[in-house]
Order: C-alpha cells, then sequence, then structure tokens
C-alpha cells in the first residue's frame, strides 16, 4: 500500500481540471528515472517510466501519494515528514518498501523510523461571535483555534492581526477597506 510517490514536478502528469492523472504519471515513457531489464523485458525509462518500479496497481487511486519535488534542489526535500499508516493501525508486522528511480540527482536518508498507534487531532472548528463596530474600531471574536491575518487587498500579503488575546479577540482600528481570515 503507498505512503508516498516524490516525483520531479515537470514528470508528474496533471487533468485538464488540475488535478494528478496518476495513470499518465505512471505509465508515460520518462526519461528522467532509472532504465533496467528484467529477463530480457525493458523497464524504467526505456519502456514506461516510473509505474514499472511501482509495487501497488497502477490506478487514479494513486493520485493521493504523489508529491512533487523540485528535481536538484539542496533544501526543498530536506525535513522530517510524518506520515500515517492507517492499514499498519494494531498490526504486529509492518513491512516498509523503500525504492528510489530516479538518475541519482536527488538523495534521501532514512532514519529513526518509529510506529505509533495515536489518533488523529480533530481541530476544533471556529465559531464567530458577532462582530462589533464603534466609530474606527472593529472587535471581532471567535473560540476554537486559529489566528486572525488581514490584508488591505485581497491577492495581497497576508499578516498577523495585532492583539490577539486568549479567549481569541481581536480589536483593531482601520480606515479603508480591510479584509480578514482565520488561519487554522
Amino acid at each position: 500500500m503507498p505512503i508516498v510517490y516524490f516525483l520531479d514536478t515537470p514528470d508528474i502528469v496533471l487533468k485538464v481540471d488540475g488535478t494528478v492523472d496518476a495513470v499518465a504519471t505512471f505509465t508515460a515513457p520518462n526519461s528522467d528515472t532509472s532504465g533496467w531489464y528484467t529477463n530480457g523485458e525493458p523497464k524504467g525509462r526505456f519502456a514506461h517510466g516510473y509505474g514499472d518500479g511501482v509495487g501497488a496497481a497502477i490506478s487514479q487511486a494513486l493520485a493521493d501519494y504523489i508529491t512533487p519535488r523540485i528535481n536538484d534542489d539542496q533544501t526543498e526535500g530536506a525535513r522530517i515528514e510524518v506520515y500515517r499508516l492507517a492499514q499498519a493501525k494494531g498490526k504486529s508486522d509492518v513491512r516498509l518498501r523503500l525504492s528510489a528511480m530516479g538518475t541519482d540527482s536527488w538523495w534521501f536518508a532514512v532514519d529513526n523510523i518509529a510506529f505509533y498507534d495515536v489518533a488523529p487531532s480533530v481541530p476544533t472548528a471556529p465559531v464567530f461571535n458577532p462582530i462589533t463596530r464603534s466609530g474606527n474600531s472593529i472587535t471581532i471574536a471567535w473560540t476554537g483555534t486559529g489566528t486572525l491575518e488581514e490584508t488591505t487587498a485581497l491577492g495581497g500579503t497576508w499578516s498577523t492581526s495585532p492583539s490577539q488575546n486568549n479567549p481569541q479577540t481581536v480589536t483593531v482600528t482601520t480606515t479603508g477597506n480591510k479584509f480578514y481570515r482565520l488561519k487554522q
């Protein structure tokens, strides 16, 4: 069962609606992957690209596991990543298969693999209280999680609104247009 497939961004085939086309991504010939022969049959870049090295059956269901990476970037992929393996929950025998099919221009390391049976956190959906106005001041209050952000133009740069208190209340003085959002 797949966990994640890291692929160079240009190697990911998208549908017209912008979603990942997993079948096309894994079955299209691709010179950016390694090539090999199995019993005289060409594989990888010599045949069908990435799909020849994928252990799961190639289907559109794999689209959710395809994750873009920037080729030859020294820092973009250097991070700790955590994945929930829901189908491994409570199992005494879990095996991982790691493979690299690229042209050796990337690196990866695996260290400190651990399995934990931890329930996923469920964020509290915010509930807004009525927004009140007094002159040029407005008070925005909510219960739940989140940080209030503001901008003067949609599509502009968002910044954290000042004076956020607990419970979550922000009072701001403003003139002109200002837009607010709650970042989870």
